[in-house]
């Protein structure tokens, strides 16, 4: 008879059949086989679909969802959704890359050209994508004898950009009760055509020239 010892719940001992052992061995491997040709689970893809920057693991990854709520107090019963707003969220990706020095060099001038880039790129994670994100910057930590001959520490940090669509309406000033011109609004009343000016205005204007020759700019 087993013996129980307190506190600790009876298992009883599993019979083994062979059967089944080479049955569970070959549904494990199909399945780590099936999930090898999967897509990648992680990555920074353009709008192409292509990787937009290879590493060979990611180490770490932060997303973060921030909301503003009102600093200045409000009425008991009146909080709304003008006083709680959505900020953009962040993405930060700790990433790894070792191979040769070429492959190295250009994982760095990928991150650059992915900094400098004004497209917006999809993160894919296994539970969630992040969509419209630009990358802002990038840091690189080398630490110790692998830090001399791998990138082990490359942080990525990225925003998501939240676009619009512009909106355009047009109004139309009504001034019924304006007592004077210059309170009006302008209105456009077609192209003003040059003409000739009458027999006074003429005068004058050789009047004006004649006064500006007589006493040049500059005299007092």
């Amino acid at each position: 008879m087993p013996i129980q010892i307190t506190g600790i719940p009876f298992v009883p001992p599993q019979v083994t059949v062979p059967g089944i052992i080479g049955f569970a061995t070959q549904a494990i491997s199909s399945a780590l086989w099936q999930a090898a040709q999967q897509p990648p689970a992680w990555g920074i893809f353009d709008d192409t679909g292509a990787l937009a920057v290879e590493p060979d693991s990611v180490l770490d990854f932060t997303n973060r969802q921030e909301y503003d709520i009102a600093q200045f107090p409000v009425q008991k019963g009146s909080f709304s959704d003008y006083n709680k707003v959505l900020k953009p969220f962040e993405v930060i990706f700790r990433l790894k890359k070792a191979s040769t020095v070429d492959d190295r060099a250009t994982f760095l001038q990928d991150l650059d050209d992915l900094c400098a880039s004004l497209d917006l790129f999809l993160v894919s994670t296994p539970e969630r994508d992040y969509q419209d994100v630009n990358f802002e910057r990038y840091e690189v930590v080398r630490r110790g004898a692998k830090g001399a001959f791998q990138l082990t520490e490359v942080d990525l940090y990225g925003q998501r950009i939240i676009e619009v669509q512009a909106q355009y309406s047009t109004t139309s000033v009504q001034t019924p009760d304006a007592q004077s011109e210059a309170a009006l609004p302008t209105s456009n009343v077609g192209n003003v055509q040059p003409g000739n000016p009458d027999s006074q205005l003429a005068q004058d204007g050789q009047l004006a020239l004649s006064t500006q020759a007589q006493f040049p700019q500059g005299y007092n």
